[in-house]
């Protein structure tokens, strides 16, 4: 479900002209962070404490 869903919106940005896609993830979701990376993302920065309920930083990824 998540590839298609992460297919659909890079399609989508192609089609709108997108110069990139921007997303941010825990760090602590590993699963999620091979999934996008398996679709050229990279980490470019971090934001702490992002996430309210828990206190997690999250990495900003950037294809």
């Amino acid at each position: 479900m998540g590839q298609k869903l992460l297919i659909k919106l890079i399609e989508d940005g192609l089609k709108n002209n997108a110069k990139w896609v921007t997303l941010e993830v825990k760090v602590t979701n590993m699963e999620a962070q091979k999934l996008y990376e398996k679709f050229g993302f990279s980490v470019k920065g971090r934001r702490k404490n992002y996430y309210q309920q828990d206190r997690q930083d999250a990495l900003i990824m950037w294809t």
